[in-house]
């Protein structure tokens, strides 16, 4: 997001294609626009947007001054046979300070068009409070437009709503993708608790979340929030919230199973290993890793000192079946390969 390429922190994205003889070699490479637009800052696939069998890119550029001072931008690439990198979309923060791009993802197939949806977050929005934030869909077609269809707002002020936007997949089964979003700062339980809130295919009738997270004290429930897949293979998607605030920076992270009648109780809670650690900043569905049929999930932990001072580690969780009878999941830390006697972390099963 700080590449100098066009410009001083300018930022770029890198798209590498997959394939038998997969290669460190950018296939296709993404610009930032204008200085200190730290391009690159949010990227994930948007799904298929436009329905023309190709699969499709999202990146944010939250500093981005386009509508203001860093009102934010995020940029869709549709991909296809000779992708090229120029947007096919832009999206534009309201006004100044919003910081669109901070987060963006697909949000799947919202409204079951067939069409792959899209989320973006603008933590620093103020339209209902003074950085309360927002978060905007955008639904795919065959013409997909940078009009926004859905808008999710803050519920206070400095909650920094958006700043986490993620499909959370199909959490209930019901046909249709879910989205979960992040309020890092929100107060409900405390001084910055934070709050992540879920919303169940929201858009066939009310914005209204059906199921709302609650983090303590300084916790920051919402920094980080992703769709796992379907971690205990129930038939439904699953989705996990992290708090890397927990326990003196420590960190923590919630997964949740999806189910026909959601909760709020975590059924699997992933704990960072030393105090200052965030455990949580980044946290993702991994797809099936080790082949056994069961969704994985990897969580960052970028001040994790192993490594030397805040070198940082990424932490993967795998679902092994010879292990289920003891623990139902085995936790191990990169570096890659990883063998069955590096298990590092316990997890605790609610």
């Amino acid at each position: 997001m700080m590449n100098d390429g066009i410009a001083t922190n300018a930022g770029r994205a890198y798209v590498y294609f997959g394939g038998v003889a997969l290669n460190s070699v950018a296939d296709v490479v993404l610009n930032g626009v204008s200085a200190n637009d730290f391009f690159g800052h949010s990227v994930s696939t948007a799904g298929d947007v436009n329905g023309d069998g190709y699969s499709d890119v999202i990146a944010g550029a939250p500093f981005n001054d386009a509508a203001g001072n860093e009102s934010g931008r995020a940029y869709l690439f549709l991909g296809g046979a000779l992708m090229n990198n120029t947007a096919d979309i832009t999206i534009t923060g309201a006004a100044a300070g919003d910081n669109l791009g901070h987060s963006v993802s697909t949000a799947g197939d919202i409204n079951g068009d067939g069409y792959s949806d899209i989320l973006t977050g603008a933590y620093g929005n103020d339209e209902t409070g003074s950085s309360a934030g927002r978060a905007y869909v955008h639904m795919g077609g065959m013409d997909p437009d940078n009009i926004t269809d859905a808008i999710f707002s803050g519920a206070a002020a400095n909650d920094n709503f958006g700043i986490s936007v993620s499909s959370a997949g199909d959490f209930n089964g019901d046909g249709f993708s879910d989205i979960i979003l992040g309020a890092v700062n929100n107060d409900a339980g405390g001084s910055d608790a934070g709050r992540a809130y879920l919303y169940l295919n929201s858009l066939t009738g009310t914005d209204i979340e059906d199921e709302i997270y609650t983090g303590a004290t300084l916790d920051y429930l919402g920094y980080s929030v992703s769709s796992v897949g379907d971690v205990n293979g129930d038939g439904y998607d699953d989705m996990i919230i992290a708090a890397i605030g927990n326990n003196s920076d420590r960190g923590i992270a919630y997964i949740h199973y999806g189910g026909t009648v959601p909760d709020n109780t975590p059924d699997l809670i992933l704990t960072g290993i030393a105090a200052g650690d965030q455990f949580g900043w980044s946290v993702s569905g991994a797809g099936d890793v080790n082949g056994d049929g069961y969704d994985d999930v990897i969580v960052g932990a970028p001040y994790n000192d192993a490594g030397g001072s805040n070198a940082g580690r990424g932490i993967l969780v795998l679902r092994r079946s010879c292990y289920e009878q003891c623990c139902g999941c085995c936790v191990y830390r990169a570096p890659l390969p990883m063998t069955d006697s590096e298990a590092q972390y316990q997890m605790q099963a609610m």
